[in-house]
């Protein structure tokens, strides 16, 4: 497919209902969504809303501006552009209503990403959310964006990691496999379908359910990516990651951003992200639960690594070093080594048995898909799943800063 055509599909799409139209037409409600932003950056992202004041600010893909707007309230300067012009009409009519922030540094247009004249290294942040997904060539903007910013500046990216899409990419295909165009019909069976999912979304979002329905069931085009991937356009583009959210920090380390103990670059670091990936195939419902079980089985793992490690320092700081209470220690850690092998195995089965648990709910929905869908759609139901359209699985969204030196 041409980019043209592909621009035109999404444009169309996105005429009907904006993904990004969001609920901020009073100061209670704007204020909800303005905190939940900042708290995004300031406690995920560890970039105190703060560093916006006095930047010069350029939003790839702005849609409604709802998002600028808060941005330009730390005291950004901000220059955002969509190639939707019902977007900027609605983000220019939120600035001239005045009644939500005041006195704001804010200039939207209608904009083209692979062609809105954009002069090389001159702001301080780069910013997208969302709109990655949705463009014909994801590197090539990528490119752009890194390209607009100057030097000690960031690019900032909310985008739609590949393996947070799966649930989505089962609600596109079973929506698809009933043959339904008709974007009432879409919008009908998905509410009654995936409930619970588009209530979340609007929930996290503050967007309208049609909203949510519009931008990942009847636009024809949405792809994720990997974080992977994200991470070595920006190596080879010379960009430094900063943070991002959910974290791809590797656990325990202590290293500086010079200096680190595993590059980013490696496969023992890609090794990590896979299993980092995995997070949204095992979250259900919140951190809690998913943190519960995963490491539930390691929890008599880490009693046992406490008493070696104080049997240890009590031994070194007492200075007794003598033969017999050397061997008595030696006993001792051999029993703790051997009860430690024990509770990391026990742990290894539970993580297994919940990839088990997730590999046949995947299965149970394949098979729904390829035996089940010949129903009238009024007829459909989903079958029961534990993990899968559950808690973070589906929401998605991923978000990374780099840092340009």
């Amino acid at each position: 497919m041409k980019p043209s055509q592909h621009k035109a599909e999404v444009l169309k799409a996105f005429k009907k209902v904006s993904p990004s139209l969001i609920d901020v037409e009073t100061q209670e409600t704007y204020q909800a969504y303005s905190e939940r932003q900042r708290n995004l950056f300031r406690y995920r992202l560890k970039f105190p809303p703060e560093l916006f004041e006095g930047r010069s600010v350029i939003d790839f893909g702005c849609g409604t501006g709802e998002f600028d707007l808060v941005l330009a309230e730390r005291g950004a300067m901000i220059l955002g552009f969509d190639f939707n012009s019902d977007s900027i009409d609605r983000a220019n009519s939120l600035i001239a209503r005045a009644n939500v922030v005041e006195d704001v540094n804010i200039e939207f247009f209608v904009g083209d990403i692979d062609t809105f004249t954009i002069v090389p290294s001159s702001y301080d942040i780069a910013l997208s959310m969302g709109v990655l997904a949705h463009v014909p060539d994801q590197r090539a903007m990528f490119t752009r964006m890194a390209s607009s910013i100057s030097s000690g500046g960031y690019l900032i990216l909310g985008f739609i990691e590949d393996s947070g899409l799966i649930q989505r990419l089962f609600h596109r295909a079973i929506v698809r496999a009933t043959a339904i165009q008709d974007d009432a019909a879409i919008n009908t069976t998905a509410r009654r379908l995936f409930g619970e999912h588009i209530e979340r979304s609007v929930r996290h979002g503050n967007r309208s359910a049609e909203s949510v329905i519009n931008d990942y069931l009847v636009n024809p085009h949405y792809v994720g990516v990997p974080i992977q991937v994200v991470d070595s356009w920006a190596q080879d583009l010379g960009l430094k990651h900063y943070s991002s959210w959910p974290s791809t920090e590797l656990p325990f380390t202590v290293d500086s951003p010079d200096q680190p103990i595993v590059s980013r670059m490696s496969d023992p670091y890609h090794t990590f992200l896979s299993l980092h990936r995995l997070r949204w195939m095992f979250a259900n419902q919140s951190d809690l639960a998913t943190f519960s079980r995963l490491f539930e089985g390691f929890l008599p793992a880490a009693g046992l690594v406490e008493q070696i490690l104080e049997t240890l320092c009590s031994t070194l700081q007492t200075g007794d070093l003598n033969p017999a209470n050397l061997h008595n220690q030696r006993v001792l850690w051999a029993d703790l080594g051997e009860e430690l092998e024990l509770a990391l195995e026990a742990a290894s089965s539970s993580l297994i048995s919940g990839l088990g648990q997730v590999s046949g709910e995947l299965l149970k929905v394949l098979e729904f898909l390829t035996h089940g869908i010949h129903h009238e759609p009024d007829d459909l139901s989903l079958p029961v799943t534990d993990y899968l359209f559950k808690g973070y699985n589906g929401l998605g969204t991923s978000y990374a800063i780099w840092y340009k030196p």
